[in-house]
């Protein structure tokens, strides 16, 4: 696990995509799954800009806490109590989050 090896366990651990973790692109897209494990809050954060092959290599992103997401990101914190099964898109023509509704 990146950055903390120690989580908060009320906050826990979630998925980041490197390129929101590593190129530091901007979260585009987040939503919640049912949590695999303890630590899991089911978070998983992308930049919206990845394709199908980008995501199924596991190499391509990572565990982090969820601290760390905040800090990159803090309009992020508000959504985080969000059942499983939320998602969240970014606005481009306001920049905040909007609940995501597939077309």
């Amino acid at each position: 696990m990146k950055n903390n090896p120690n989580p908060k366990k009320e906050l826990g651990v979630c998925l980041i995509s490197n390129k929101v973790a590593v190129d530091n692109e901007p979260v585009g897209f987040f939503y919640r799954e049912q949590p695999e494990e303890e630590l899991d809050s089911g978070w998983r954060f992308l930049s919206g800009n990845e394709d199908d092959e980008y995501l199924d290599n596991e190499e391509n992103y990572d565990v982090y806490d969820l601290e760390y997401i905040i800090e990159k990101d803090k309009n992020v914190k508000q959504y985080l109590h969000s059942a499983a099964g939320s998602a969240f898109e970014r606005n481009p023509e306001t920049n905040l989050f909007i609940p995501y509704k597939e077309d």
